[in-house]
């Protein structure tokens, strides 16, 4: 897995597609933009929790045995942070796809405030304008296969 660290003083909510293996993963976190607002001084840069997923596609789709091949599989979660208070679960046993061992069995995310995610520019578009205190209402698919709806309130991350 890899790990990504970046700082800066103009900081929005994004991810980061990484490629390995023709699976797409995603960093969820914060990167420099220069075309997004400056936070004032006194306002802190939003944070989910959610460290590491992958965009379910038709491969990854086939290897968990989904129905669909959409989506958003949660890797990894921050312990205590929004998404883990909210019940977001990441994945909880290691399986090997095409040469790269994955923590599967955590919940997929299908919907963000009511819009489909089939992508991660799908994620990144529902993110862009939240702010700190924001509620997202996420609907998720669990590992059992129930869909579930779950709301988590954007935090400051923590320093």
């Amino acid at each position: 897995m890899c790990m990504v660290a970046i700082t800066s003083q103009v900081i929005i909510p994004i991810l980061i597609l990484i490629s390995i293996v023709g699976l797409s993963f995603a960093y969820v976190g914060s990167i420099s933009n220069s075309s997004s607002p400056s936070f004032p001084p006194n306002q802190s840069q939003p944070w989910l929790g959610i460290i590491s997923a992958v965009e379910v596609g038709p491969q990854l789709s086939k290897e968990i045995e989904l129905e669909e091949a959409s989506g958003l599989l949660v890797l990894q979660v921050a312990p205590g942070g929004p998404a883990d208070k909210a019940g977001i679960k990441g994945g909880n046993s290691l399986k090997v796809i095409d040469g790269v061992e994955l923590p599967v069995g955590g919940d997929i995310i299908t919907r963000i405030d009511g819009s489909d995610i089939r992508s991660l520019d799908d994620v990144s578009s529902q993110l862009r304008d939240k702010q700190v205190g924001d509620i997202i209402e996420f609907t998720l698919t669990r590992a059992n296969g129930d869909t579930q709806s779950v709301d988590a309130t954007i935090e400051a991350r923590p320093a």
